[in-house]
C-alpha cells in the first residue's frame, strides 16, 4: 500500500478549512514556509495540484476535492477509534453477535457469567455479520457462523456446532413427517442470512423443496408463531433452547449442521485477559450445552 507522507494530512485539511495558508499556519502554529512546504511535498507525491490559487484567493482542484472527502473520512476514523480506546473501563470486553443470538441465547445466560466474571463487563454490540465489516474498530470480539465467514485472517476459538432443526408447538399431531409438512403451513424469515435455512434442512431430510407460505421479518417473531401453531419452522438450535426446554416447542425430523459458531478475536494485538477469561466461559457453557444434546438426541 502506498500512503503519502502522513504529517502532510493533517496540514492539508487545515488549509482546506481555511483556503489559505497563512490561517492554516496561524491554527497548526507552524511558519508560513512550512505549511507551504508540506502541501508541495504532498502534491508531489500525488503527482497533481490540489489546490490552485486565483483571483478568489485558493480554490480546490477537482482530484483535491475527492482526497480531501477520503483524508477526513480516515482521520474521522482514527479519531473516533482514539475515543473508544481512551474511553474504555479496565476489564471491559466488548463482544458483537447477531441480534436474534444476543436475544435468545446469550442474554439468558448474562447473570451467570456475571456471577462468574463479576471483574468483567461485557458490552454487546448486535451489528449483523454483513453489517460488520468496517466497524471493528473498539470490538475485542464477534460470535459469527463460520460459514461463510469473512473474518478468517483474525484468530479464531470454537465454540459450538450452527444447528438447524425443524419445530412445531406442543401438541403437533404425530404423523410421518413427509405427510405433516404436505399439509401443514411453513414458517420462514424475511433475511437473507436465513433463506437459505429451509432449503439446506429440506435436502438434508431428503424433503422435496416448497417456499414457507407464511413470513415474518425477525427469527423472534417467526418462533412466537410456531408457538402458537401457525406452522412448522425451521430455525437454529440456539434461538430455542429455552423454549425446547419448557416443552412450548418440539423438535422434528434430523438436525443438520449448517455451519460452526465461532469467537473470532478483532482486537489488534490480540485479546485481553478479561476477553480470554469471556472466552473460556463461552466455550464452557457451549460445551455443557453440547453434552446436554447428545443426552436429549441418545447420541
Amino acid at each position: 500500500m502506498s500512503l503519502p507522507p502522513l504529517k502532510t494530512l493533517p496540514v492539508f485539511v487545515s488549509i482546506c478549512r481555511h483556503l489559505s495558508i497563512s490561517q492554516a499556519a496561524d491554527e497548526l502554529c507552524l511558519t508560513h514556509s512550512a505549511v507551504s512546504q508540506s502541501l508541495k511535498s504532498l502534491e508531489t507525491f500525488l503527482g497533481c495540484r490540489l489546490l490552485e490559487r486565483n483571483t478568489r484567493g485558493m480554490q480546490l482542484t477537482e482530484p483535491g476535492r475527492h482526497f480531501l472527502m477520503a483524508v477526513e473520512e480516515g482521520l474521522g476514523a482514527i479519531g473516533s477509534a482514539t475515543q473508544r480506546i481512551m474511553s474504555r473501563v479496565e476489564g471491559e470486553v466488548r463482544l458483537n453477535l447477531a441480534p436474534t443470538l444476543a436475544l435468545r441465547w446469550l442474554i439468558p445466560r448474562m447473570p451467570a457469567l456475571q456471577a462468574a466474571l463479576p471483574d468483567v463487563g461485557l458490552q454487546l454490540g448486535t451489528y449483523r455479520r454483513d453489517e460488520l465489516t468496517g466497524r471493528r474498530a473498539g470490538l475485542d470480539m464477534a460470535l459469527v457462523s463460520a460459514e461463510p465467514n469473512p473474518f478468517e485472517r483474525y484468530p479464531h476459538y470454537p465454540l459450538c456446532p450452527d444447528r438447524l432443526i425443524l419445530v412445531a408447538a406442543r401438541g403437533t399431531r404425530s404423523e410421518p413427517l413427509g405427510q405433516l409438512l404436505g399439509h401443514t403451513p411453513c414458517i420462514g424469515v424475511q433475511d437473507p442470512l436465513r433463506e437459505r435455512d429451509w432449503p439446506t434442512w429440506l435436502a438434508a431430510n431428503g424433503q422435496a423443496q416448497r417456499d414457507p407460505e407464511l413470513m415474518f421479518k425477525s427469527s423472534p417473531l417467526a418462533i412466537q408463531a410456531a408457538i402458537a401453531g401457525l406452522g412448522l419452522l425451521v430455525t437454529h438450535h440456539l434461538f430455542v433452547i429455552e423454549e425446547l426446554q419448557a416443552g412450548l416447542l418440539v423438535k422434528l425430523g434430523e438436525s443438520v449442521v449448517a455451519a460452526e459458531y465461532r469467537l473470532v478475536a478483532l482486537a489488534p494485538g490480540g485479546i485481553s485477559e478479561p476477553a480470554r477469561r469471556v472466552i473460556q466461559w463461552l466455550q464452557q457453557e457451549a460445551a455443557a450445552l453440547e453434552c446436554r444434546w447428545a443426552e436429549e438426541e441418545g447420541v
